[in-house]
């Protein structure tokens, strides 16, 4: 029986950017910033903005990402956790798979 090998994070970032963008989404991923525990992405569409976190599988976002979120939340926008293209259509971020 073959395992099935679970996808990185980096992977999962692509599919993600790719299912975003595939609904009008401009993505930015944030590299590096001033702001410790900033989510990967940022996303515009129609004037809104939104950040994504991602995570691989197994993967959980730590504290001061967690904190950066709740930030962001409290300011206005949207700000998620998604380890798979599926958590983007179960939040209602695209409307298909």
């Amino acid at each position: 029986m073959r395992s099935v090998t679970p996808l990185s994070e980096a992977a999962i970032q692509r599919q993600v950017m790719k299912a975003l963008e595939k609904e009008g989404w401009t993505c930015v991923k944030l590299i590096q910033t001033n702001l410790n525990g900033m989510p990967d992405l940022l996303c515009m569409r129609h004037g809104m903005t939104m950040f994504v976190e991602v995570k691989s599988e197994t993967g959980k976002a730590s504290a001061m990402q967690l904190h950066r979120i709740q930030q962001l939340k409290m300011n206005g926008f949207g700000a998620y956790v998604v380890s798979s293209v599926k958590q983007l259509y179960l939040n209602g971020l695209i409307r298909e798979l």
